[in-house]
């Protein structure tokens, strides 16, 4: 699935005989993953689906095999692996993927919101059969989303810690802040609940201060980490003017570079 590159992705693509399918055009901030995915997953006929994003590289050749072996227990609909920074990642990129994907493989059941279960489409697979079933629905976050709507029907996510793929954002202050603002935007929707101001200013002092004890568990010096506060304290900030600058109408998706999501 393309959705606009503008590099030689399509070329390289076309040259490894893959099949090409392209979401049609749409301004950046209304990108919707899961009208993506959806058309991408309806072109398939395997019996299972792999979704890997443009930007992220398996460690391993043998990176896809670990995930496919659970698929033996007709329980489990879904599993994802393990993430990487790339080399130079910014600090937030470094404590994101720390927090997020532990060492450790684990399995998930049950209906209660685990806020460890962090299944991601960036590297991903599960069944077609389920995914007739139940789709993906929401433009941003829609992974996680669907994983517990799978869990609420007593299915299993399984949590692949022994493969990993390298991914992470290298993105400007403003654009992370963006990225959020449009997560932020997508669990509203989720959740049918209004974004009003003193929920705004709430997640700005919640934000600042979960990036604080982030940036304190990192392994860098002291100045160095000065300077991941000052950061932290800007994003913040332009989360604040993003949030509050977008009408609900114009905030259904992420933005993404010039160079497309695939």
């Amino acid at each position: 699935m393309d959705s606009g590159s503008t590099d030689e992705t399509t070329s390289i693509a076309k040259g490894l005989g893959a099949k090409l399918l392209f979401v049609d055009k749409q301004p950046l901030k209304e990108f919707d993953y899961s009208r993506a995915l959806n058309l991408g997953i309806a072109a398939t006929t395997g019996d299972y689906v792999v979704s890997i994003s443009a930007h992220a590289i398996p460690t391993t050749s043998t990176w896809l095999l670990p995930m496919l072996s659970h698929f033996s227990d007709d329980r489990v609909v879904g599993v994802y692996s393990r993430q990487e920074p790339w080399p130079h990642a910014v600090w937030t990129e470094l404590a994101r993927i720390q927090r997020q994907f532990s060492s450790a493989s684990r399995v998930f059941e049950g209906e209660a919101l685990d806020s460890e279960m962090r299944f991601s489409n960036v590297a991903s697979v599960f069944r077609k059969s389920t995914w007739n079933q139940c789709r993906f629905t929401l433009p941003a976050g829609e992974d996680r989303d669907w994983a517990q709507r799978m869990l609420n029907r007593g299915c299993r996510i399984v949590y692949e810690a022994g493969t990993a793929v390298y991914h992470s954002h290298n993105e400007s202050v403003r654009n992370r802040a963006r990225r959020a603002v449009n997560l932020a935007r997508s669990e509203d929707r989720a959740l049918g609940r209004a974004r009003t101001l003193p929920r705004t200013l709430k997640e700005l002092a919640g934000s600042i201060k979960t990036h604080t004890g982030e940036i304190y568990r990192l392994e860098a010096s002291l100045p160095q980490k000065c300077l991941y506060e000052v950061s932290a304290i800007v994003q913040a900030g332009w989360y604040a003017v993003e949030m509050l600058g977008t009408t609900e109408s114009g905030s259904s998706g992420i933005r993404v570079g010039s160079s497309g999501r695939t």
